[in-house]
């Protein structure tokens, strides 16, 4: 019997020293400097929602640059400049170009900012802050906003119409255009590129 037990705990040992050997070399090969420059697309991913879930896919990574328009009038006539412009880590390039277009209007005051979009059956409901409804436009300037966001967002293929909210309520206006429904981002009448008064 005191043969039988040394040899089981002898087993039990040199299996635990087995997976103690393997945790020990699995770790090595993690902290190596070649396992830390594993290109992302190889690399196992968890999402943060479904923590240990084997079905997690990493998260849609958006586009590294953004169109971005710039307002030009030039006798009444409304035109836009456009560039493309790097969209800093972490940012959504729809908030990102939306803003940067608000900031190259030159009248727009910095606390009106766009802070957010969800873009739901090809509607994107833009959220922007209290500041952009606290200013009533001259219908120039209103032309000029309007028109800017809605080509702004038809930059992004999945957006068809454009919601203007504030704490999640639409806007009612910023002038004299009625804002309570969605407004197409691509007019089939071309209002959304027609000159500015």
């Amino acid at each position: 019997m005191k043969a039988k037990r040394s040899n089981h705990a002898g087993l039990v040992a040199l299996l635990l020293f087995g997976a103690v050997g393997v945790a020990a070399v699995g770790f090595y090969v993690s902290r190596t400097p070649q396992a830390q420059n594993v290109p992302p697309d190889l690399q196992r991913h968890v999402s943060a929602q479904s923590p240990g879930s084997p079905s997690s896919q990493p998260a849609a990574k958006g586009p590294d640059s953004a169109r971005v328009l710039t307002p030009k009038s030039k006798d009444g006539d409304l035109t836009f400049d456009t560039s493309t412009e790097p969209v800093p880590e972490g940012n959504d390039p729809k908030v990102f170009a939306l803003n940067r277009f608000l900031e190259n209007t030159k009248f727009v005051p910095s606390n009106a900012r766009a802070v957010g979009v969800t873009v739901q059956d090809g509607v994107a409901y833009v959220s922007f802050t209290e500041g952009m409804g606290q200013r009533t436009y001259g219908s120039s300037d209103e032309a000029t906003i309007i028109q800017g966001i809605c080509k702004t967002l038809a930059a992004f293929p999945e957006i068809q119409k454009v919601q203007f909210e504030i704490d999640g309520k639409p806007m009612d206006s910023i002038g004299n255009v009625d804002l309570s429904q969605p407004l197409d981002v691509n007019p089939q009448d071309g209002s959304a590129t027609q000159t500015g008064a």
